[in-house]
């Protein structure tokens, strides 16, 4: 039984309704990456009433109570927002830090916890040496016990503000490195992702409730790279063609222009004009001036002939910018030779900062392809020819040809059930 024409169109219609948003949610979908962070600055609370111990350069952090009962609380940071676009999706965030030293004779080891820290704090030039648990001297800017920057800020609470319960935890007891991660703490990075301003790190703290637990774990400035804490994020990026533009923009030349009608006549046309701008209003031709702008308006008429027309207004909109780390890599490759100081076909991340004076350093670990540390100029050649989708590179042009051509494939059998009528 053949089908009426009627049918064939209900069932076109429906089944493109239903298949379409699929379709375009697949090829909108971001594909994970990963980012490893350093921290920004860490440091350690030495329990003390004059607040007069620290060791903010130190190579090491301690938690935990000493076997005279002193307090140990570890503070740790990451720029997480510098690193990671606004408006991605943290999927998967670990926390690893190495222990180097821990008590002795304690079953079933001690339990390391995190809790965010309320406000912000400063990492000072004091350092207490090996093997640091007594701390040393704060110096200006220096978090101690009572002080987030010593000696002229300082905690509401001695001992530090903390926010909120226990994000994560773990388990040390022998030597070596350690995770802290959970959909608690997952939670957390993306908390701090989304309000960059609430973002002071974390509190590393040991057991507290009897002497002798204190642990020392490696800090940001232990000798050891491998040995320093590490942030590592996974995140799915927003799509391509997210965000909002402004701009105001005044247009001014002259033109020609075209109306239509059953007259003749002139009236008011589009225009548009070119510059600094965009905006809308109202006007008659083409020209450039000072802004970018549109007009509209209705006419009688037609011929052709020549006009001036201004306009100005403001515009906003939705549409994809332009990649500020592609911007950042292309600066590089382009000044490449004057960055590279020592002649050795590799930038460094202090180098690579003299050519783009804004880099981040999770910026500069992106465009780190091979991982050591160094850019070269085929690293910064790669990234450009990579194109980033939705989907991220090659892969998400090629879904999205995919979702192309399926909605092709589905536009020809609805035009073949159409010619069988």
């Amino acid at each position: 039984m053949r089908m009426t024409r009627k049918k064939l169109i209900v069932l076109a219609v429906g089944l493109f309704s239903a298949i379409l948003p699929g379709v375009a949610a697949w090829a909108g979908t971001g594909s994970p990456e990963v980012v490893v962070l350093s921290p920004v600055k860490d440091g350690t609370l030495y329990e003390n009433p004059q607040g007069a111990t620290a060791n903010g350069a130190g190579d090491y952090v301690f938690a935990g109570l000493t076997n005279n009962g002193a307090a140990r609380r570890g503070l740790v940071a990451f720029d997480i927002a510098g690193a990671i676009p606004e408006g991605s999706e943290i999927t998967d965030a670990v926390l690893t830090l190495n222990l180097s030293r821990v008590a002795v004779g304690i079953e079933g080891g001690l339990s390391i916890q995190l809790e965010r820290v309320a406000r912000d704090w400063g990492e000072g030039a004091s350092d207490a040496g090996e093997p640091g648990g007594a701390g040393t001297l704060a110096v200006e800017g220096d978090a101690t016990w009572i002080h987030t920057f010593f000696d002229s800020e300082s905690w509401e609470t001695p001992g530090g503000d903390r926010i909120g319960g226990t994000l994560a935890s773990a388990q040390v007891l022998e030597l070596g490195p350690y995770s802290w991660t959970g959909p608690d703490f997952v939670a957390e990075v993306q908390a701090l992702l989304d309000a960059p301003a609430e973002n002071f790190g974390w509190f590393i703290l040991g057991d507290e409730s009897q002497n002798g637990t204190a642990s020392r774990f490696d800090s940001r400035e232990h000798p050891t790279e491998a040995n320093r804490p590490q942030l590592t994020i996974t995140y799915i990026p927003p799509a391509a063609g997210e965000g909002e533009g402004e701009g105001e923009g005044e247009g001014e030349g002259e033109g020609e222009g075209e109306g239509e009608g059953e007259g003749e006549g002139e009236g008011e046309g589009e225009g548009e004009g070119e510059g600094e701008g965009e905006g809308e209003g109202e006007g008659e031709g083409e020209g450039e001036g000072e802004g970018e702008g549109e007009g509209e308006g209705e006419g009688e008429g037609e011929g052709e002939g020549e006009g001036e027309g201004e306009g100005e207004g403001e515009g906003e909109g939705e549409g994809e910018g332009e990649d500020p780390l592609k911007e950042a890599a292309q600066s590089l490759l382009d000044g490449f030779d004057t960055a590279d100081g020592n002649h050795d076909g590799l930038l460094s991340f202090e180098e690579a900062r003299l050519t783009v004076a804004g880099l981040t350093e999770g910026e500069f670990l992106t465009l780190d392809l091979s991982g050591n540390g160094m850019l070269s100029e085929d690293e910064l050649r790669e990234y450009l020819e990579v194109p980033t989708g939705c989907l991220g590179g090659a892969f998400g042009d090629a879904s999205r040809n995919l979702a192309d051509i399926f909605l092709m494939l589905l536009a020809a059998l609805g035009l073949a059930l159409w010619r069988q009528v």
